[in-house]
């Protein structure tokens, strides 16, 4: 069975900030996917950012899914409720709401590609696999597209340089090479 691999916006923003798209876009292989907010989101974040490389995402991602019936309209608030922290805004965590709705309600074989914490705690609730920037610089040193040197440059480059959050990710270049099977 073949995973369709549903990008949130946090790891395509990850994956721009650092220059590595091609890497995300080798690693789906065909089999990305992302919904229309996310598309949207993207698209707010290549302005916010000035980073052109988000506008190319749509090559690999293709045509968005979008909300169909009113059970996934409303699987989408129940899913952002659950995801909702005080002070957040009306729009906050729409993606990932739509995200996981969509898989859930369409019965998806789908991997979820994201780094927040409570997007990835509501989709392994609802058994779908999850992985995050960290995961995919991982896989990408073990499927040679990349050298360990570089996946922890960009893990580096994102934590100090952007201050991102990387769930997942190791904490030194050992554990990095452990990880990957180089050590």
């Amino acid at each position: 069975m073949t995973l369709i691999q549903f990008a949130d916006n946090t790891a395509l923003v990850n994956f721009a900030l650092v220059g590595r798209i091609d890497v995300l876009a080798r690693l789906m292989n065909g089999r990305g996917a992302w919904t229309a907010t996310v598309r949207l989101e993207c698209e707010q974040s290549a302005l916010f950012l000035e980073n052109d490389q988000l506008l190319t995402v749509g090559d690999f991602l293709g045509e968005p899914y979008y909300p169909e019936t009113r059970d996934e309209f409303e699987a989408i608030q129940v899913a952002r409720e659950f995801l909702r922290e005080p002070g957040d805004g009306p729009e906050r965590h729409l993606g990932e709401a739509e995200t996981i709705a969509i898989v859930t309600s369409r019965g998806l074989a789908a991997l979820v590609v994201t780094d927040d914490t409570g997007a990835m705690r509501l989709a392994m609730r609802r058994e779908i696999p999850v992985a995050t920037s960290s995961d995919l610089m991982i896989l990408a040193v073990r499927a040679n597209i990349i050298r360990p040197q570089e996946a922890w440059d960009c893990i580096t480059a994102l934590r100090v340089d952007h201050g991102r959050f990387l769930p997942r990710a190791p904490e030194t270049f050992a554990d990095l090479l452990v990880l990957t099977g180089r050590l």
